[in-house]
């Protein structure tokens, strides 16, 4: 599996020829469409990261029994999960905007 991945990278963006028998899963020009889509899915996986940590606050606070102590730690937690939010939205959206304005070869 290694070797595969090493000689698709190889011939995808280093333009070395493959092997005899050795097929590349990247059509010429793909390599931006492939890019996008991995930073879609770690920025989308940030999301989800900080939308759990918003729950996991939130049952902080919850569960906090008034004590000044856990109330504070929940609410940073939530302050903090918002932040990582808006930075994943607004890292989509720069995306986004960056491969649109990417002229395809």
């Amino acid at each position: 599996m290694v070797s595969l991945m090493k000689n698709l990278v190889l011939h995808s963006f280093a333009g070395i020829e493959l092997p005899e028998g050795v097929s590349s899963a990247l059509n010429p020009g793909d390599e931006v469409n492939y890019i996008q889509l991995i930073l879609e899915a770690v920025i989308g996986l940030a999301g989800l990261a900080a939308a759990g940590f918003i729950i996991f606050g939130a049952y902080t606070l919850i569960t906090s029994s008034g004590e000044p102590e856990n109330i504070a730690k929940g609410q940073k937690m939530i302050t903090n999960a918002i932040i990582g939010l808006i930075i994943a939205a607004v890292a989509f959206l720069i995306v986004n905007f960056v491969i649109a304005d990417t002229p395809m070869p």
